[in-house]
């Protein structure tokens, strides 16, 4: 019997060292000290949504291919035995060749996904989630205290905050009907459907400038399929709703 296929979504956080501020109903004006905003702590995550574990490299330095291979080879490590899928955005240190090398090298599965959806990747969430936990309204005096207060926060997602990241990582997105028209504005576009092994995506976009949707997707072998639309725009505001199902969680 195979083990069963765990995803991993991936992203990079980049955790400056500056203000973070929240709201608040008050008679009088608050001052809260703040840094510089000079130095950043980076951190690249992968989160599963299975038993949320989350693998994570983290550093002072820029982030670049190097450090991508450096968490392929650390999830590998963790999982050896697994079959393995990645789900990244097109940042330029992601989708290159010496990261898919060293993944065709490790067995493991890459789903690189559309421009400007980072809706579609859970573990964006979990980087607001750590900034509001840790980051808003407080002030750290020192780099080392900063940074000790993310890494805290991380490594609690597993125990302390495991309801609620169970909760708020939910990848139960919400899908549209299979052919639909929309009419936005006073301009009708369409959506497109694209479906493998269950797992299916529903897509629609009006926007202020010509467009064209097209599919960009490979996971396990198969290879998923849409139509494609293009069209031209005159409107002044833009709405965009992707849903996405991951049937393989």
């Amino acid at each position: 019997m195979h083990p069963e296929r765990r995803v991993f979504f991936v992203d990079a956080a980049h955790f400056v060292m500056g203000a973070f501020l929240g709201m608040l109903w008050c008679f009088e004006r608050l001052f809260l000290k703040s840094s510089s905003a000079r130095r950043r702590y980076n951190v690249v995550g992968a989160f599963s949504v299975k038993g949320t574990d989350l693998i994570t490299v983290t550093h002072d330095a820029y982030i670049n291919s190097v450090t991508i291979v450096d968490l392929l080879i650390k999830i590998k490590q963790a999982l050896p035995d697994i079959p393995l899928t990645l789900v990244m955005d097109n940042a330029r240190y992601q989708r290159c060749n010496k990261v898919t090398e060293q993944a065709e090298a490790l067995g493991i599965d890459i789903i690189f996904l559309p421009p400007y959806s980072p809706n579609l990747n859970l573990i964006e969430r979990l980087w607001k989630f750590t900034k509001k936990k840790c980051l808003y309204n407080r002030y750290h005096e020192t780099f080392c205290a900063f940074k000790e207060v993310i890494d805290e926060c991380l490594e609690k997602v597993k125990s302390v905050f495991s309801e609620q990241i169970k909760t708020l990582l939910n990848p139960k997105f919400q899908l549209f009907g299979k052919s639909t028209g929309v009419t936005a504005l006073g301009i009708t576009c369409s959506f497109f459907l694209v479906g493998v092994d269950g797992c299916a995506m529903n897509c629609w976009y009006t926007s202020s400038m010509a467009f064209s949707v097209k599919s960009v997707f490979s996971m396990s072998g198969f290879v998923l399929k849409c139509r494609h639309y293009t069209a031209s725009f005159s409107a002044n505001v833009a709405t965009r709703s992707i849903a996405v199902e991951y049937g393989i969680l």
